[in-house]
């Protein structure tokens, strides 16, 4: 097990996201914040980017299933993280994946960072 705390984990993580995006390159990074000072960290390290939050959510029988299918998950992981791990974030843009396609959404997720430019 990691001597690494969770704040420091994220810390690290979110600096290496700011390393990519300043070589130039786009990114697109999967995390929640189920502490605020993850979410805290983050917005310290990205202001010179554009960021766009986007919430994904979706039932929880299907996280539940996909869960149990992964099988390297505890039990309870997923409820447990459903009503948790939205807690801090502010989202520009909400993905219910029970309604959309990844295609349908990656087209939302566009046309919100071409709204973000041409603020």
């Amino acid at each position: 097990r990691s001597a690494i705390t969770g704040d420091a984990r994220m810390s690290a993580y979110h600096s290496c996201l700011a390393v990519i995006a300043a070589a130039g390159s786009n990114v697109i990074a999967g995390t929640g914040f189920l502490e605020e000072a993850w979410l805290s960290g983050c917005l310290e390290k990205l202001p010179p980017f554009r960021v766009l939050f986007v919430q994904v959510i979706g039932p929880l029988e299907e996280l539940e299933w996909r869960e149990r299918k992964r099988g390297d998950k505890r039990a309870d992981d997923a409820r447990s993280l459903a009503e948790r791990l939205h807690r801090y974030g502010r989202y520009s843009l909400i993905a219910d994946t029970s309604k959309h396609s990844q295609l349908e959404y990656a087209a939302l997720v566009n046309a919100a960072l071409e709204s973000q430019s041409n603020q």
